[in-house]
């Protein structure tokens, strides 16, 4: 506890840390006698104060006093000197500190110069990121890993003008492509240019507006369809099949008969027929017709549901050993539903003893 220093002639503010209070003495005849104590105790607490605060030279350096050093970095309410501008009385000094109570709330340093955030260091250097522990922590949820150890667990957006993404191949011969979209349609390109400076060709466009495909360069190749089907959609203009439902369906072959009796017996191609549609047909076949005379009449023909409804004749005449190259197309108007095409070999004459086929294909195109 404290001790009046008058009363008690003594302090305890070095040990205890506590102020000391005093009584007030009075002077003239009838006061209070002066006592040793009353001096000592006061002269005690006075040189125990300078002990703990040291010398008085050091307290207030190169400034007047302490308060004045005190001023160069704290604020009046003993805080870190702090506001909306950065202060220019006390003049600031290297290494001052100052918190910007605006924006976004940063704590600078003086350089000697200016004022510069903690992050950007005194002198107006930079924190080399390479030096900071710990970079090949994967410890962060919201990071993604160049390994490809993490998943994307949601939806990524990318937006800006042409947004592309690259791809490229570790390999000798690797090509660069990109994915993106441009004025509302998507691309696939190939990069002609360096990784440094791309240089973006368009191989492959889709506009989804028009349900269109484009695809560019010296050369296209499409692979053959067998066996398959599929639909083109409505459009005005350009190589598309023009009016809705349009589908083609075609069929190889790779083997026929001869049929005598002008039944139809080979392989066969089903057609669904909408109401009102019709089917327009091409066949094509290749064949060697060895008779066993001079001439020789044989037929391709395309049969629907058993009836004859197209011919070309394959006739040899004067030739008993003749390679025919044989195309039909014709129109059918069918009834609404399933039918069923064949394309045969029909021989007309007794004298054909042998035919070799070499390919037969017929093509579908089914319009509603």
């Amino acid at each position: 506890m404290s001790k009046d220093l008058i009363l008690d002639g003594d302090s305890d503010y070095a040990t205890l840390g506590a102020p000391d209070t005093y009584t007030a003495r009075v002077d003239g005849i009838g006061g209070s006698l002066l006592r040793a104590g009353d001096v000592n105790g006061v002269v005690k607490a006075m040189t125990e104060a300078q002990t703990l605060l040291g010398n008085a030279l050091t307290l207030k350096g190169v400034r007047t006093d302490l308060t004045a050093r005190l001023a160069q970095i704290l604020a009046d309410d003993g805080s870190l000197r702090n506001g909306t501008s950065f202060p220019s009385s006390p003049v600031p000094l290297v290494g001052d500190l100052f918190y910007r109570t605006d924006g976004a709330k940063t704590l600078y340093i003086y350089d000697g110069t200016a004022w510069k955030t903690m992050f950007e260091g005194g002198g107006g250097g930079s924190i080399d990121h390479g030096t900071l522990s710990g970079l090949a922590d994967s410890d962060h949820a919201a990071h993604i890993d160049v390994d490809g150890s993490k998943d994307f667990t949601g939806e990524q957006q990318m937006e800006m003008a042409t947004p592309r993404f690259r791809f490229k191949g570790t390999e000798a011969n690797a090509v660069e492509y990109g994915i993106g979209e441009d004025g509302g349609l998507f691309y696939v390109w190939e990069n002609t240019g360096t990784e440094g400076t791309p240089v973006w060709f368009a191989r492959f466009s889709f506009n989804t507006t028009g349900a269109a495909f484009t695809l560019a360069g010296s050369s296209v190749t499409l692979p053959p369809i067998t066996n398959g089907t599929h639909t083109h959609a409505a459009a005005g203009s350009g190589g598309i099949l023009a009016g809705n439902g349009v589908t083609h369906q075609v069929s190889s072959f790779t083997d026929a008969t001869i049929d005598t009796t002008k039944t139809p017996t080979g392989t066969t191609l089903d057609i669904v027929v909408p109401a009102g549609g019709k089917v327009l047909l091409v066949a094509s076949a290749f064949v060697n017709v060895v008779t066993s005379g001079t001439a020789s009449n044989v037929s391709m023909r395309i049969y629907r549901d058993g009836v004859n409804v197209g011919s070309v004749p394959l006739n040899s005449a004067g030739v008993n050993n003749a390679d025919i190259a044989a195309p039909i197309t014709t129109v059918d108007t069918p009834a609404t539903g399933t039918r069923t095409y064949t394309v045969e070999l029909i021989s007309d004459t007794a004298s054909v003893s042998t035919v070799t086929l070499t390919d037969i294909r017929l093509s579908a195109f089914t319009v509603a």
